[in-house]
């Protein structure tokens, strides 16, 4: 930074190094330098929108994640945004952005996790039960999806599937 204060990239390295150390002050005042210096930097903007996440400001975290263009490996991009519309009751919004989770790099779990919750608050059981079940395969270990599993089959009226799902997530539990 200080051979070349007016490289963005300088500002954004060490914003990373900040994060690692977990100092997000002083990460987020790099990366904002960097957009500073180059304001459309994909990599900086959604670092600022994850600082911003973080901190449960998702308004902020939308509005950085927003100004990245498609183009680059911003897998989670869809996943962070669309948890914040869900915080902030933007539930169409939030649901456009689970439904894009068939990046071939995407975390499908985490995806059908995104999507459950943002059909169980649209009040849609049936679909949340759906994704619900989607999760219970990709983590056939996991006592939690089997849990949500049980809760969404429960509001879908399926009284004997939602019996069985928490059955397991108790077996697998062990308490």
């Amino acid at each position: 930074i200080e051979m070349a204060p007016d490289q963005a990239s300088g500002y954004y390295s060490r914003g990373m190094s900040y994060v690692d150390l977990g100092d997000e002050v002083r990460a987020r005042r790099d990366f904002d330098a960097a957009i500073a210096l180059t304001p459309n930097y994909g990599s900086a903007l959604y670092q600022r929108g994850l600082i911003a996440h973080r901190a449960r400001n998702f308004r902020e975290a939308v509005n950085y994640f927003n100004r990245v263009e498609p183009a680059g490996d911003f897998t989670w991009l869809n996943f962070y945004r669309g948890s914040a519309y869900r915080e902030m009751g933007e539930l169409d919004l939030a649901l456009r952005d689970a439904q894009s989770g068939t990046h071939e790099n995407a975390d499908e779990s985490a995806y059908a996790w995104l999507l459950a919750s943002v059909l169980n608050a649209r009040r849609d059981y049936a679909a949340a039960a759906i994704a619900a079940r989607r999760i219970a395969e990709l983590t056939p270990n996991d006592a939690l999806a089997f849990n949500m599993l049980g809760n969404q089959l429960f509001f879908s009226g399926d009284h004997a599937g939602a019996l069985s799902a928490y059955e397991r997530a108790i077996a697998l539990d062990g308490d």
